[in-house]
């Protein structure tokens, strides 16, 4: 039987171990990044803009919610810059595609919700990863949308559109 141990000192087979656990963590950010980009590219191409009131929203936010807090338990700092990156990008897929009010709306109500979500993630992750799958299973269920977003996310005919400028004009 051969003891490595005979022929390394015990520090470089701890700097051996934590490199590999290094890179282990690392290759775990990146798949839960691709991951998540993934799946908010396909559910947002796959369904009509109209439906984002629906839970396929929801289920892309809490899905890259739910892998923020599971890579910040391996590496708090750049969960932290991900879910920050995961609103800017649905802020900004919106602002190409629907009302730039409503985008401005939702930027605002995001980056609302992940501060409050980034206070509860960082002082207990284990809470953080129960409350998003609370919240996930509960908006699915009762596919709860923020409140006064309903209007502009229904297809408008241009007569109705012209009749709300008229109406906001006079």
């Amino acid at each position: 039987m051969l003891f490595i141990s005979d022929q390394i000192d015990n520090g470089t087979i701890l700097n051996l171990s934590q490199s590999v656990r290094g890179n282990l963590i690392r290759i775990g950010i990146y798949l839960s990044i691709y991951l998540t980009v993934y799946l908010s590219i396909y559910l947002l191409r796959s369904f009509h803009i109209y439906l984002l009131h629906s839970f396929q929203f929801y289920h892309v936010l809490f899905i890259s919610i739910y892998l923020a807090s599971l890579a910040s338990s391996l590496y708090s700092n750049l969960s932290i810059y991900y879910t920050i990156l995961t609103s800017i990008y649905l802020s900004i897929y919106l602002l190409q595609h629907v009302n730039i009010y409503l985008s401005i709306y939702l930027s605002i109500y995001l980056s609302i919700y992940l501060s409050i979500y980034l206070s509860i993630m960082l002082t207990s992750i284990h809470l953080s990863i129960y409350l998003s799958i609370y919240l996930s299973i509960y908006l699915s269920i009762y596919q709860i949308t923020p409140p006064d977003f309903l209007f502009y996310l229904s297809p408008h005919t241009p007569q109705q559109q012209e009749q709300k400028i008229i109406f906001v004009t006079c």
